[in-house]
Formats: structure tokens, sequence, C-alpha cells
């Protein structure tokens, strides 16, 4: 399932070269120790068959990986579970909705990871509200491969952990009003630690559980730029809010 639109690391045209950009800004403290702590999961899924054929998990570290191509059996999805134990978080782009459903669908035992979660493709919208999917191709409904593209679990794994390094930098800028906002609207679904770690360290403080959510979400929402108020982020806010739980055939 290959959900990362290389075209923005093709090769500049001869004779034009790019401007290099503004440096990224810093990433915030503990963010690096925050990225050892995760584990990154990708799978290739066979659609017409719902039949996992590639599967990768990575750690931030190079070469602390689990790679299998070819059909996925219980042994391997053991292996997996023994590879994930010892990571604090589970990250993958809509790891959530796409690749948790097919692994949990060959090991229910496996619904354990949504415990500690963190999905790319939910904080995007938020992260980068005026270009929601960055440079990101989602593949929310049957994981098919796009045209021209060889799906490589392995590549797409340890691209998520670039995705997720750019949120935690961007985050900040964004000021405490609209961190609080965030902080207690994706931690309102069960399956929520995940984010909640995510905005607890870029807010260094726990969610706010005893503030008003009426009150908070009116204040931040009166004062948030349009782009904050289009679709994609209030969507992704509303489900996380209001769906957030993951979908039945995940719970086994």
């Amino acid at each position: 399932m290959s959900r990362f639109d290389q075209s923005a690391h093709t090769k500049p045209l001869a004779g034009k070269p790019r401007k290099p950009g503004p440096a990224p800004p810093p990433l915030p403290e503990g963010a690096e120790a925050f990225l050892r702590r995760c584990v990154s999961i990708d799978l290739e899924v066979d659609p017409s068959q719902a039949r996992i054929f590639k599967l990768a998990a990575v750690r931030h570290a190079p070469g602390d990986k689990l790679l299998h191509m070819g059909a996925v059996d219980e042994a391997i999805l053991a292996r997996l579970a023994t590879f994930c134990a010892s990571a604090d978080f589970i990250i993958g782009h809509n790891f959530i909705r796409f690749d948790l459903p097919h692994l949990v669908a060959r090991s229910p035992r496996l619904i354990d990871l949504a415990e500690r979660a963190i999905d790319t493709l939910w904080l995007n919208p938020l992260a980068f509200p005026r270009n929601p999917y960055h440079h990101l191709v989602k593949h929310h409904h049957d994981g098919r491969l796009q045209a021209g593209q060889v799906g490589d679990p392995e590549q797409d794994a340890r691209l998520v952990f670039d995705v997720l390094e750019n949120q935690l930098r961007v985050f900040p800028a964004m000021g405490e009003q609209a961190l609080c906002a965030y902080h207690f609207l994706t931690g309102q679904a069960p399956e929520h630690a995940g984010f909640d770690a995510v905005f607890a360290l870029l807010r260094a403080a726990p969610g706010p559980r005893k503030q008003k959510p009426g009150e908070l979400c009116a204040r931040f929402w009166r004062g948030a730029p349009a782009a904050l108020q289009s679709g994609g982020c209030a969507g992704v806010l509303a489900s996380r809010g209001r769906a957030g739980r993951l979908p039945m055939r995940c719970r086994g």
C-alpha cells in the first residue's frame, strides 16, 4: 500500500536547480527520544482477497526492523507482536482504519496495538491545515497501489517517521490555545493514549481534563484562522470526538 507520493522527491529539471527552502523548525525537546519509543507498521494488501502479502515493522534506528514478503501466517504475526512489545507507541499512515483492521482480522490479539496507536493521517490536517495531505497519498478505502508505483512497506514505514517528525516540528507554532484544544479533542476516543502522548509532549502538560470542553473549543475556534476551520481539519476533530472508537470489525 504505497501511501506516499514520491513526486516531491523527483530530480529537478536540468538548468533549473531548486532554491533551498527555509530551514525546518526545530524539534521540540524530547521529540527524538519520543520517536525512539515508536514502531512504524505498514502493510501491502491484495484488496480482492483482503490478503496481506507484505509486512514491515521498523524502529527509528536504522536496521532495527521486521520484514516479511509473502503470505502472512500466525507465526509472522506472533513475531510482529513480539517486535512491538517493547514499543510504547505504534505509528502508521492510516494505520487505525486500514492496517490495524487487516492485522486484527488475522490475529485478534493484535487489537492491543490500538491502545498505543498514533495515526499520522489523522494528525496531518491538524498540522498542515492549508495543505492537509502534504506530499502524502492516502488509500483509506481498499489499499490499492497507486498507478505506476510498486509498494515498498519498509520505505513507507520509515517515511511515517519523517511525517511524524514534520508534524512535531510545526505544531508548536500554533500556540498553546490550539494545542490545548487539539489535546482535548483527540483524547475523546477510548483508544487515545498515543494522541494524548503526542500533545503531552508538545505542551509539556497532561490533557486539559478539568477545563470545560465547550468553553475551551469555542474559544479556540473563534480565534482560529480560516484554514483551521476547513472541512478536513474539522472532520478529523469530529471523528475523534464522535466516532473515534475503532470499527467493530477490528474488535473481533
